[in-house]
């Protein structure tokens, strides 16, 4: 009896021994890389080059809708008409970013572009703005100064 019950644990150790190699000797090694994109390094690790291929892809897609930077981007076409027809996903991170404003009770603002030009940090231009600049500035900014209206984003104050 005792033979039997040995010979039953180690078949079953036998056989969690082989299943353990198995699936540990089947990993694919990952792959990673890094690309810089949306102003900071962005790093995908990921079992197949073709899927951190696929989210590099989304996120360029996702970053010429948002960027400052990106002339015809929905972002840049808010900042220059006062007002543009959103796409899902610019809608979604603006009313995101309103949330956190009002969470944050106005620490987190996205509306601060006015004064982050005036001061030369977008264009590398650095200057001290006088203090009359500063208060015309601080007028433009808040995110009780931008409506959203269904898909539309506009801005309250031209400016």
């Amino acid at each position: 009896m005792k033979k039997k019950y040995c010979l039953k644990i180690c078949s079953l150790f036998s056989v969690l021994c082989f299943l353990f190699s198995v699936i540990t000797g089947c990993e694919r090694p990952l792959y990673k890389e890094s690309r810089m994109m949306m102003g900071t390094f962005i790093e995908v690790i990921s079992g197949d080059a073709q899927a951190a291929n696929i989210v590099f892809e989304e996120i360029s897609r996702v970053e010429k809708l948002l960027s400052i930077y990106e002339k015809e981007s929905e972002i840049s076409q808010l900042n220059r008409r006062g007002r543009v027809k959103a796409s899902p996903e610019t809608l979604f991170v603006i009313q995101k970013a309103k949330e956190f404003w009002i969470a944050t009770e106005g620490v987190f603002d996205v509306s601060v572009a006015p004064l982050v030009e005036l001061w030369g940090f977008r264009d590398g231009n650095y200057r001290l703005p006088g203090d009359s600049e500063i208060q015309e500035s601080l007028k433009l900014i808040g995110f009780d100064k931008i409506e959203i209206n269904g898909n539309i984003i506009e801005f309250k104050i031209k400016g």
